[in-house]
């Protein structure tokens, strides 16, 4: 028992002293010298990326591009599979409704 707690004061011991010589040292001076980068030239608005979100779609139920299984059902309904199936949201071919596949569970 005494030498399994030695063992274990000692490994805190070894763990605990980098973070006490840490606490006492002083603080590094900064580096006499140090040269900043050059500024980085100014982005014209034409170079610029934008971004646009993807359609929000106001109809959960499959455009004209789904799946014949999918077409006019609701996203997550059954479809004929050869395992049990149903409609997936893909990317849209339309703006107006989402593209559905008939994808396995």
């Amino acid at each position: 028992m005494h030498r399994t707690t030695a063992l274990l004061m000692l490994a805190a011991l070894l763990l605990a002293a980098p973070l006490a010589l840490s606490a006492t040292e002083p603080a590094a001076a900064p580096a006499s010298g140090v040269v900043s980068a050059p500024a980085a030239p100014a982005c014209s608005a034409a170079s610029t990326l934008t971004l646009t979100p993807s359609p929000i779609f106001l109809s959960n139920t499959c455009g004209a591009c789904s799946d014949s299984t999918c077409l006019g059902k609701d996203i997550g309904a059954a479809c004929l599979g050869p395992t049990p199936s149903v409609c997936v949201s893909t990317v849209s071919c339309t703006a107006n409704a989402p593209t559905c596949r008939c994808r396995p569970l």
